[in-house]
């Protein structure tokens, strides 16, 4: 269950947004209005008013299901409302994780050490000698390599995508979902609070590294699998390109029908002790007429038995 926090946070959209958002319309089904509007314009007419009641620029995260061509996967854009990626420095034992060896020095040490050999202090540059062009150049690519192993990307304004069979190109979901962001913005915010851009350099798309079903019937588990451990063991670092290959192991996926179910009969006790019904005969399936019977015959049989 998410928190208070995460569910104000966070906006589910219906399984069907995205089908009707990316619907073709024949000429005849095109208004007037329509004509004259964009493709992206056109498409975000169609599902305008989804968001009659909620800021989408107010979550932090927006989750769209996808089903295409018979199967499931999940796009979540992550953080509409920041503008530029926002960047924190690793703690001590965060570094040491990621380097796999001991630091000696604290994250703000190893900061400024980078700083001061990217740029060098005024002292030290009347000591030294001049250095020549590709020293410097040297220097500068050292010093941003340590800066990059002190810092992590804590947020990012980006569209992610999680297939349980990689290997499809989703570039035309992630630009149809960028562009209904944009378009969304230029109709909800932009007369009060100006315009803003969103394209592939300040909203991303990527493919993250997950784990794969291993049969063609599973699509569907993985969809809420990921959604699950997107909450439950959330992303720390937003960095591109991202690897959550070890993000669950294969059988949580292989038992979550099973736990769906007992999921389901526990709310039906919860929310109705006294129902009795089961949907089962003695815990067996009940009969189905075959092909050959009838449904005059079926419902003869019914009818005596009831009888």
């Amino acid at each position: 269950m998410l928190s208070e926090e995460q569910q104000q946070k966070t906006h589910l959209f219906s399984s069907f947004f995205y089908r009707r958002l990316t619907q073709k319309q024949s000429r005849r089904q095109t208004n007037e209005d329509q004509a004259n509007m964009s493709l992206p314009e056109r498409r975000h007419s169609r599902v305008k008013t989804w968001t009659r009641h909620v800021d989408i620029f107010s979550k932090d995260f927006i989750i769209v299901p996808i089903n295409e061509s018979a199967h499931w996967y999940l796009a979540i854009i992550c953080f509409p409302w920041l503008q530029k990626p926002i960047v924190a420095a690793k703690t001590v034992k965060e570094e040491q994780d990621s380097t796999s060896t001991p630091a000696s020095n604290s994250t703000s040490e190893s900061t400024e050490a980078a700083l001061q050999s990217s740029e060098g202090s005024q002292e030290s540059a009347a000591e030294e000698k001049p250095k020549t062009p590709a020293q410097t150049k040297t220097a500068a690519k050292a010093a941003a390599r340590i800066l990059k192993s002190s810092t992590y990307i804590a947020k990012q304004p980006c569209i992610l995508i999680f297939d349980s069979l990689s290997g499809l190109g989703r570039s035309g979901v992630v630009r149809t979902l960028r562009e209904y962001i944009q378009t969304e913005w230029n109709m909800r915010k932009g007369s009060t609070e100006g315009m803003r851009l969103y394209d592939k350099d300040n909203m991303r798309g990527a493919n993250p590294k997950c784990p794969q079903q291993t049969n063609f019937s599973d699509c569907g588990i993985y969809v809420l699998q990921y959604v699950e451990c997107f909450f439950r063991s959330p992303i720390k670092d937003y960095g591109i390109p991202m690897n959550l290959s070890n993000w669950f192991e294969e059988s949580e996926a292989k038992h979550k029908r099973e736990d769906l179910r007992l999921l389901i009969l526990g709310l039906q006790q919860e929310l109705n002790p006294d129902l009795k019904y089961d949907p089962t005969k003695d815990g067996c399936l009940p009969e189905l007429p075959t092909a050959a019977t009838s449904l005059d015959e079926s419902m003869d049989a019914s009818q005596s038995s009831s009888s």
